[in-house]
């Protein structure tokens, strides 16, 4: 079951755990995570490990929404009876038959047998006991994991506070919009009927007030002021939904950058032209929080 999130969390982190068990031996996982619009995670294991990847790379998803990710697994035993090395004898009579062939060139090259201490290509790894191993391997990566995620909600509740701060300037800069543009529609439709009855042309007067009405309602922004302050309200309530708030967040920000680029371009009221500028300016600084954002 994915691991729920209340609040915010931060797609940047990074964990170093060291477990030891008497039984097996010393192991050590390092975590890094970066921001990402998915969940790519790449996961390094020593080789005699390599049947419990796709156990571990599920384990790690649930914890893990999005993110790139960087897991690697240093584990030292205890004995050699946990993890035991076997030459492989093929690989061996291989080696010996090529530099057989090579003397028959180089009559001074002597064979030196160190060279199979020295290459673990040659030896193949038994683990004995692996469902022990695993158990173990799975607990102390359940550490790491939660070690990770306590980091990741520290830095995405400060993020979080910093994208609410933003909000609030936004929805303080809607309100006095808002005032702004109080009655534009009947101001504009004033401003365009007087216009209209300069010209010395006889045209039928309800005609004229129709036309007019049309025009002042084609730059009347009351729709967009709506729009925004209902993005704004769920801006400030994201983190309550118990889900993972990124993706929802970055899609809020381009909705409001669409109404705001909407006003800009109806409204000639020069306060508002310069209200809209300043939000958003705002606007692509919450974005930017939001990008690391889960």
């Amino acid at each position: 079951m994915q691991m729920k999130q209340s609040k915010a969390y931060s797609m940047t982190g990074y964990v170093k755990h060291n477990a030891s068990d008497i039984r097996f031996g010393n192991l050590v996982w390092e975590i890094k995570s970066l921001n990402n619009k998915y969940c790519d995670v790449k996961i390094h294991l020593p080789s005699f490990l390599n049947e419990l990847e796709n156990e571990l790379l599920n384990k790690i998803k649930k914890y893990l929404v999005r993110g790139s990710v960087k897991v690697n697994l240093t584990y030292e035993p205890y004995s050699n009876q946990i993890v035991e090395k076997q030459l492989n004898t093929r690989k061996a009579q291989e080696l010996k038959k090529q530099y057989d062939e090579m003397s028959n060139y180089l009559p001074l090259l002597k064979f030196n047998p160190n060279l199979f201490l020295e290459n673990n290509n040659f030896f193949d790894t038994k683990v004995n006991n692996i469902v022990e191993l695993k158990y173990f391997i799975i607990d102390s990566l359940s550490i790491s994991l939660k070690n990770l995620s306590f980091m990741r909600q520290v830095e995405g509740e400060a993020l979080w506070g910093i994208v609410l701060d933003k909000i609030n300037l936004i929805a303080i800069n809607l309100k006095k919009i808002k005032m702004l543009a109080k009655n534009t529609t009947q101001i504009e439709f004033e401003k365009i009927l007087a216009k209209i009855k300069k010209i010395d042309v006889a045209i039928n007067e309800d005609k004229i007030i129709q036309e007019a009405y049309f025009l002042a309602e084609k730059i009347d922004i009351q729709e967009e002021i709506n729009r925004l302050e209902s993005h704004v309200t769920q801006f400030l309530t994201l983190d309550e939904s118990g889900e993972p708030i990124g993706k929802k967040a970055e899609f809020l920000c381009q909705e409001i950058l669409r109404e705001l680029n909407t006003i800009g371009s109806k409204s000639s009221n020069i306060e508002i032209i310069n209200l809209i500028l300043n939000m958003k300016v705002i606007n692509d600084q919450i974005k930017e929080q939001v990008m690391n954002i889960v």
